[in-house]
Order: structure tokens, then sequence, then C-alpha cells
């Protein structure tokens, strides 16, 4: 996103949705690594669409591992900060590798049109949305496109009208 907001950093706000942030900020669990751990799993099934199902076991093993590895939640804050003190942005216009960007249409935090637009922002970029997906890209949905990216190929073409996505 920094690109299509370059020169007012704030306008990057403007791409989110806020129900689901509201919703973690309102939740409470405890300061024990436990809780951590509840914290994180809470998060991974907030970005999970309903259609993707939600693996618990799955979030868990990948929360705990986060929790022994050490939660840092200050240094995401620290990165974009350093990154905007640099200027040294994201140029989406300047990239020219194959580019697919893959977004849910059940996104609760990035709303349609920025994935959009920074498609448009990418020469050549392919914009994929896919129904039944949120945040994050679900184990189910793995297979399916990995494999596609390796080949080259996403296995969606877009239909004339209205730009909805089909399988071929």
């Amino acid at each position: 996103m920094s690109a299509l907001v370059r020169g007012n950093p704030l306008k990057a706000l403007t791409q989110l949705k806020y129900g689901a942030v509201a919703r973690l900020a309102r939740m409470k669990f405890s300061d024990t690594t436990q809780g951590q751990i509840d914290r994180q799993v809470a998060i991974i099934k907030t970005m999970t669409a309903v259609e993707e199902g939600f693996d618990e076991g799955w979030a868990n093993e990948v929360a705990r591992q986060a929790v022994e590895r050490g939660v840092d939640d200050l240094a995401q804050s620290r990165h974009h900060a350093a990154l905007r003190k640099s200027g040294r942005a994201v140029d989406y216009t300047r990239i020219n590798a194959p580019t697919v960007i893959i977004q849910g249409m059940e996104d609760p935090l990035v709303r349609l049109g920025a994935a959009r637009k920074a498609a448009n922002s990418i020469p050549g970029a392919q914009f994929v949305p896919l129904t039944g997906l949120g945040h994050g890209i679900g184990v189910n949905r793995w297979p399916d496109i990995a494999g596609s990216v390796s080949r080259g190929r996403m296995p969606w073409r877009l239909r004339a009208r209205g730009r909805r996505m089909v399988r071929r």
C-alpha cells in the first residue's frame, strides 16, 4: 500500500476495515503464556473466512511457536516507522516480475479496492479476488494456489461481465 499513499501515510488507513480490529481490541486475554497463545489463535481465527474452515489444532501450534519465539507487539510499528523515515517505501510501478495479487472476498481487514488498486499499479499484474477466502490463505487452499503459481498460471479466469472469478 505504501506507493499508493506516498506523501500521506495516514491515507493508508482508508484502505482498511476496522470491524475485526475493534472486535479483537475488545477481547481480554490473561497475561500468561496460554493467554498469549489464545490471543494469537483469536487473531488467526478472525482473519480466516468461514468458508475456509478453521483448523484449531494448526492455529494453536502456530500460536505456540510464535509465543515461544517471543512476540514483540511493537516490532511491526517500529518497522513501519523506520521504513517511513527512510523514504524507501515500495514503488509498485517499478516491479517488473510476474505478479499475482490474491485477495480474499471475505477479508475482514483490507478493502477489496485497495488490493485491486495495488494490482492495477503493477505493470502486467493479475488481480485474483477469491470467494471464501479471508485475510490469509487457509491451509486447505495452499496446494491449489501453490501448484498454480509454480506452473506460472492461476486456475481462474476473469469473466467479462462483472470481473467475477470462475474456475476453468
